[in-house]
Order: structure tokens, then sequence, then C-alpha cells
């Protein structure tokens, strides 16, 4: 037992000396400097500048991309907002109703006057498509720089003002039911609202709708989109009865339903 504890004292003793000498040995004044790397000085660099990276590491910043190579972009991204506000207003429309959307609907396409002038529309009305589409766009563009400048873009503020400019409600309003109708379909938009499936004792099974059917007035009002739909159902007073109209096997049929949510899942598509 004496052994033992002698032992350990020693190596106690022997460890304790190793760490002093250590000590000794890598002290502060021991640390070796390490080089000072001096930080290049940074370049302020125009948000539309191109900066390329060369195979040394170095970058060279090159001349501005104008706005005329930029236009296409923000063409895609107005684009990209209009169907952003088309899938809000469709899953609303889900909330609001019970009605599942089961695909959303196609990106809008920008049509030319050459081409409207082919989809049969006469110069004047051509002029007036692309006059409200000029402003909106404008309105837009006025909205973002301003919500960026006051520091509320991309919030929910932002986001109601821009479905505020709605710019298919401006068009329906100025061209009528029919002209709207058949820019949409020049457009390759979806114009139709088409039953999917109609869920058990709900309103559209008591009415007699069926799977496949196409609605096309709901309260008298026709229906074009998801967005139609929701305004409809919603407006007015509930459990009213009101007129549908569904196109089944190109024969039109009319159908009494109390307003309110139909019952069934729905998808749009694109037809005459």
């Amino acid at each position: 037992m004496i052994t033992k504890l002698l032992l350990f004292i020693a190596g106690t003793l022997v460890g304790a000396g190793v760490i002093l000498a250590a000590n000794r040995t890598t002290g502060p004044d021991d640390i070796t400097p390490q080089p000072t790397v001096e930080q290049p000085a940074a370049t302020a660099v125009s948000p539309l500048a191109v900066v390329n990276e060369n195979t040394d590491g170095t970058t060279d910043v090159g001349p501005a991309v104008s706005t005329t190579l930029l236009q296409p972009l923000i063409n895609r991204i107005e684009l990209a907002e209009a169907r952003i506000s088309e899938l809000e207003l469709a899953l609303a429309s889900v909330g609001a109703r019970s009605e599942a959307v089961t695909q959303p609907p196609p990106v809008p396409e920008v049509t030319s006057t050459d081409e409207l002038l082919g989809a049969g529309f006469d110069p004047f009305t051509v002029e007036e498509i692309q006059n409200i589409r000029n402003e909106v766009q404008l309105q837009r563009l006025d909205l973002r720089d301003l919500a960026t400048r006051e520091g509320w873009v991309n919030t929910d503020r932002f986001r109601e003002s821009i479905r505020e400019l709605n710019r298919d409600d401006r068009l329906r309003q100025s061209l009528g039911d029919e002209n709207y109708d058949k820019l949409l379909l020049a457009e390759g938009r979806n114009n139709r609202v088409r039953i999917e499936s109609i869920i058990a004792n709900s309103a559209a099974e008591t009415a007699g709708v069926v799977s496949g059917d196409i609605l096309l007035r709901y309260a008298d009002d026709r229906i074009f989109t998801f967005g139609d739909l929701r305004s409809a159902t919603t407006s007015g007073q509930r459990d009213e009865p009101v007129s549908i109209q569904v196109l089944r096997n190109g024969e039109a049929i009319d159908f009494v339903v109390p307003r309110g949510p139909l019952g069934v899942t729905i998808s749009g598509i694109s037809s005459e």
C-alpha cells in the first residue's frame, strides 16, 4: 500500500515538472508572429455592372447592362407577379368555399399587336388592350418603387396593393365579357372552370351537377376563372337560391343552388 502511494506521488511530481517545462518553452514571448495580410479596399460596383471572375482569382468589372437587355427580365417578373396573384386567389377560393383546385392556372403569355389582330380584334381594341397593360405595368413599377423607399416591399400591404392593380379586372370592364373571353383564349390562358368531382351530399350533387360539367354562369355572372367563382359564391346572401349554368356535351343546362360552397373540385381549362 505504501509502495503504491509513493509511486503515485512520484508520478504526480514528474507530471508537474513536465507541465512547468512546457510553460517555460511555449510562453507568450515564444509565439511566432503571423504575417499580416493586407486586405484590398472594397470597390463599389454598380448593381447593373457585369463582374467577370478570372482564372487567377482576380475580377474585372465590365460595363453596366443596358435597360433594353433588362426589359425582357422585367416583363417576366411582371408575369410572375400576375401568376402569384392568381394562385393566391385560387388558394383563398379554396378556403372560402371548400372547393379544391386541382391545378394552378398557366402563366399569362404576352400577346403582340400582330397576334391580337390575328385573333380577330380590331385595331382600336388592340390599342385599348395595350394601353391598359402599359398603364397597369407603370403603376406596378411606381408601387414597387414607393414600397422599396418606404420599407414595406414584400409585406402583406404590398401584396394586397399589387392585387388591387388587377389588369384583368380593368380589361374585362373595358372590353366586355365576350372580348375578354376571346383575349384569354388568344393569350393561351384558362377561360373556363371545369367540375372535376362532386362531394357527396353537396349543393352541386343535390342540384344535379356532374363531373365534367363546365361552369359558365353563377347567379347570372359569367365565370372565367377561380377568382370569378370565389367572388360569386361569397357575395350576396348565403343560402339564397341562385341559378347556375353548365355546359354538358355541348348543351347549356340550368340549375338552382343555394349561394355558397358548391362542394366540388375544379380545374381551369382553355376552351372556346
